[in-house]
């Protein structure tokens, strides 16, 4: 009698569940060790494997308000602070910054999401949080291939929310990303302004763009040329266009780029 495959499916299974737990446990080990860091953004010094620091900076503009002249001045200052965030991130990381992945589907086919709450923080109200989650839907609608799921303990979340009163440069929020040696992306730090630039509460639907904006920064996408995207350095628009979403849907169908030996 033949003998059943049974056993070796459930222990390949088993090995999956086991190398996703290690994977998931160093992605949390670092990102717990950045919030409890501050602005060190310290990595443990041993997780399983060695993992990359890249931030993404978001800004809203108001074009009524601001106008497209200093938008533009504040880009480009905004830009050149971002390449030393950077330089300096790698330094404490030990590493070099590398081109931006994207989430292993294999491995991470769903996300875990932690939105901390903000009683504490000035001008937060709950529908803040209301429009975090209804952006991680908005991506997932639009055919993300892994799914999130919203956890109530910040210790199992592979991707943390945080508000902040002010952010550095007047930004509207920003992002850090955790990524292997290999690319792959493997935790996240999304921090949101509840303060606006003319220092009032941010309205909702202002909050629900900067969140699909910087979503987008997590999926590992980069800034569109085209200012009309959520994905524009400046984010102006108020939900995700088609080629936010194809682009979206071409970074996840590339092949990964073989390993040089």
């Amino acid at each position: 009698m033949p003998l059943s495959a049974e056993p070796d499916s459930a222990e390949a299974a088993g090995r999956t569940r086991v190398r996703r737990g290690t994977l998931r446990r160093a992605a949390r080990c670092a990102l717990n060790a950045l919030l409890i860091g501050g602005v060190a953004f310290a990595i443990d010094p041993a997780p399983d494997e060695q993992l990359v620091a890249e931030r993404r900076a978001g800004h809203v503009r108001d074009l009524a308000s601001c106008g497209r002249k200093k938008a533009c001045i504040r880009k480009q200052i905004a830009t050149a602070r971002a390449g030393i965030e950077l330089e300096s991130l790698a330094s404490l990381t030990g590493q070099a910054t590398r081109a931006p992945g994207r989430w292993s589907e294999a491995e991470y086919d769903e996300i875990t999401v932690w939105i901390a709450p903000g009683d504490s923080v000035p001008l937060w109200k709950p529908v803040n949080s209301f429009m975090a989650r209804d952006a991680f839907h908005a991506w997932t609608k639009a055919g993300a291939p892994v799914r999130f799921l919203f956890v109530a303990d910040s210790t199992k979340a592979d991707v943390k929310v945080v508000w902040y009163d002010s952010l550095p440069d007047q930004r509207a929020g920003q992002v850090t990303r955790f990524a292997n040696s290999s690319g792959w992306l493997r935790a996240a730090l999304i921090e949101m302004n509840t303060r606006n630039m003319a220092g009032k509460a941010q309205e909702p639907s202002t909050i629900r763009a900067v969140a699909l904006h910087e979503i987008g920064h997590l999926l590992g996408l980069e800034h569109s040329a085209d200012e009309r995207d959520i994905m524009a350095a400046w984010v102006t628009a108020p939900r995700l266009t088609r080629r936010d979403k194809t682009a979206m849907r071409t970074l996840y169908a590339t092949p990964p780029v073989p390993a040089v030996e």
